[in-house]
Formats: C-alpha cells, structure tokens, sequence
C-alpha cells in the first residue's frame, strides 16, 4: 500500500498550501498516528503476528479512504470556485 503515500502526501501538502492546516495536519498525522495506533492495538489481538505484519498496509488503507473523502471535498470546493470565477467574468 505504500505506492498510496503519494496521494495522501499529495493533498495533504494541497490543504497545507491553501492554508487549511487542520485538514492538512489531519491527512498527514493520520498515516503514522490517528490510524495506525488502534490498528497496531487492534490486529495484533485478531491476528496475533500476522495482525502486526499487517498493520502498516490497512493503516494505509484506512488513511487512503481519508485522504480520498479529502479528496472528494477539496476538488468540489475548487470546481465550485472556478466557476463563480468564470461567471464573475
């Protein structure tokens, strides 16, 4: 799952440029932290060591899902900008 982290790097970086930097801090903590800690927590006990071996690659799942619904907002509130843009012009 590790060819992902371009996309979360991506528009995490995105969010963090257009000064929204609680979206962007949530997109980049997400991966290492908000995520990865129950699923380091929880697998284990599911799984015993496969659920360790596991847990990095459905971390990057979940925080793929994230960073797509961040995805999904963004590029909704861009399409609407341009075109109250276009009509102003």
């Amino acid at each position: 799952m590790f060819f992902t982290f371009g996309l979360q790097f991506t528009y995490s970086t995105l969010y963090l440029a257009m000064g929204k930097a609680l979206s962007g801090r949530i997109l980049n903590v997400c991966r290492q932290g908000i995520m990865f800690i129950p699923v380091i927590l929880l697998l284990p006990t599911m799984l015993g060591l496969t659920g360790i071996i596991y847990s990095q690659a459905v971390t990057d799942l979940l925080t793929t899902i994230v960073t797509i619904i961040f995805a999904i907002s963004i590029l909704k509130k861009l399409s609407l900008f341009e075109n109250s843009v276009r009509r102003s012009n």
